[in-house]
């Protein structure tokens, strides 16, 4: 398909989708309302059709926070630049591991740098443990030699 026929036809989609809100919100105010899961879901739709709305008058194809479920409106879409898949849902995690446990770091759904996330949990867990790390191995997508370099100068 061509793009400027792409292009209209989300226009069209987005008229619709305007014209069946204003009808949902016509009947609820008619009737008693709407259940509680069934409201929480409207307010997302118009969250999504408002961002969709704003990247189709931008002409763009991002913005920030964009919702990618109506379901699970809190998840976000992180570009990771794979082979297999560009961008994956879910959420990120860090985690350090000492003498055997896990310990939780850093929970987001949001996508955030991990090299600042290796930074904190050695300036957090090593002074509560009275531990000090003698190794850290970062992922490949952290710049090994500055994180490591600056959390080893902790140590010294």
């Amino acid at each position: 398909m061509k793009p400027r026929a792409i292009r209209k036809a989300i226009g069209k989609q987005l008229r619709f989708v305007s014209r069946d809100l204003r009808m949902i919100a016509e009947l609820a105010d008619m009737t008693s309302g709407l259940p509680r899961r069934l409201y929480k879901e409207l307010l997302v739709i118009q969250e999504l059709y408002r961002q969709q709305q704003t990247m189709y008058d931008k002409r763009t194809h991002s913005i920030s926070d964009r919702i990618v479920s109506i379901a699970q409106p809190h998840v976000r879409p992180i570009v990771r630049g794979k082979a297999r898949a560009n961008v994956e849902f879910g959420e990120k995690l860090a985690i350090s591991v000492v003498n055997g446990y896990a310990f939780h770091e850093h929970l987001s759904w949001d996508s955030y740098n991990e090299g600042q996330t290796l930074q904190d949990a050695v300036d957090v867990t090593a002074p509560d443990l009275v531990i000090i790390p003698k190794r850290c191995w970062p992922t490949r997508s952290i710049e090994p030699a500055t994180t490591c370099a600056s959390a080893k100068r902790e140590f010294a």
